[in-house]
């Protein structure tokens, strides 16, 4: 699937509950965007530790997302941001869950005020959430 956003806008931290949890390879092909990876895994060692990656249509670069992460994205520059998502299942709107978006000081690009989705708002800080993984 893909998801178009506007510029300036932030996106995130998504993920989709077990049973249905997947991984994904994700790449921005129209647009640039800073992408952020959350691991939600409590048994990993990188448990609460993010990795920030930039992706646009010329570097043509993509990350890969392992099941028991949140991810998200601010998108850079003045176009939209066409992001492309390959999942090993399908996407179930119901069954998707997040942590707010700027939880663990993330050092996202923007300086200013920021545009972010109504219900990425709500989603409840880092050390309020209790991992499913």
């Amino acid at each position: 699937y893909y998801a178009i956003a506007k510029p300036g806008v932030v996106r995130g931290m998504h993920f989709q509950l077990p049973p249905e949890d997947h991984d994904k390879l994700i790449t921005c092909i129209i647009g640039e965007i800073q992408d952020v990876v959350i691991d939600l895994r409590k048994d990993s060692k990188t448990f609460g530790k993010y990795t920030v990656v930039d992706l646009d249509e010329y570097n043509k670069n993509l990350i890969y997302i392992s099941k028991g992460c949140a991810h998200g994205y601010y998108i850079k520059g003045k176009r939209d941001a066409l992001v492309y998502y390959k999942v090993t299942k399908p996407f179930i709107r119901e069954l998707r869950g997040g942590v707010h978006w700027n939880s663990l000081n993330i050092p996202w690009d923007f300086k200013d005020e920021v545009e972010v989705e109504s219900e990425d708002k709500l989603w409840p800080k880092f050390e309020e959430f209790d991992s499913p993984f």
